[in-house]
């Protein structure tokens, strides 16, 4: 992570908060520190309960103001200070349903209300984002999902194409979707339909990859960093010299703010 940080375009990374109810595998937890001192900002990641797909389909509102403490308990564990934003990973599409609705509106509000960190949802650029800004009833962090240039669907049984990107001249689009063009992060580009490898050389032209992995893009260089200038405050030092500022600038004229969501 040390030469991907120095030695390409990327500024952050996906950072999965675990065990969370749809997401058990918690290596990330431990090295938050590391990948600080390397330099990188985060988009901090909880995996709560799902409609699709493995886990926990409790969907209830509860359930989200249990997962919110619990996303805070886990901020907490891997180090993130007062004041981060923590997004909702919500996996499926639109439309979303009445009960999944009650469960995201908890688990924002409790995490809002309650907690010292700031509520961010990642999800669908199409139909679903729009509908969580509605829900939470004002402004937040939104990481939104879809690919710009979508790969066709595949027969059962067929190989998924390679596509091979170099992270030292990758810099993404440069707007964000015009399906939610307030979105503060964008996942662009996939391995759904096709599988992502990184390849990039580092400062001694030795060569590295990085499989299956997806990208990312945003108007600020640490999505972690809250954009409201409300009661929460965390230590907003720049803490590396390639981080410029944690305003909301367009990524056109703060480019490079480019992410993986691999270890």
């Amino acid at each position: 992570m040390a030469t991907l940080y120095d030695d390409t375009n990327l500024y952050f990374t996906c950072f999965y908060l675990a065990p969370a109810p749809s997401h058990g595998e918690s290596s990330w937890m431990t090295r938050r520190a590391t990948l600080l001192r390397q330099g990188w900002g985060f988009l901090p990641t909880y995996v709560g309960r799902q409609v699709i797909g493995p886990g926990s389909h409790v969907v209830t509102a509860a359930q989200g103001v249990a997962d919110a403490h619990d996303a805070h308990r886990l901020m907490s564990v891997a180090g993130f200070e007062t004041g981060t934003v923590v997004y909702l990973d919500i996996e499926n599409g639109a439309p979303l349903l009445p009960a999944q609705e009650e469960y995201i509106r908890a688990w924002i509000r409790t995490v809002n209300q309650d907690t010292s960190y700031w509520p961010g949802v990642y999800c669908h650029k199409r139909g679903v984002a729009a509908r969580v800004r509605a829900i939470a009833g004002e402004d937040l962090p939104i990481w939104v999902y879809g690919p710009q240039h979508p790969h066709p669907a595949l027969p059962p049984g067929a190989p998924r194409p390679r596509v091979v990107v170099n992270p030292a001249t990758e810099t993404g689009p440069a707007t964000m979707p015009a399906d939610y063009p307030d979105a503060t992060a964008w996942q662009y580009l996939m391995s759904l339909n096709c599988v992502v490898d990184l390849r990039w050389a580092d400062g001694s032209s030795t060569v590295h990859t990085l499989h299956e992995v997806d990208l990312n893009v945003a108007t600020v260089a640490d999505p972690s960093f809250s954009p409201s200038p409300r009661a929460k405050v965390r230590d907003a030092k720049v803490r590396d010299a390639k981080v410029r500022d944690h305003s909301e600038a367009p990524v056109a004229s703060t480019p490079h703010h480019a992410s993986t969501n691999q270890p």
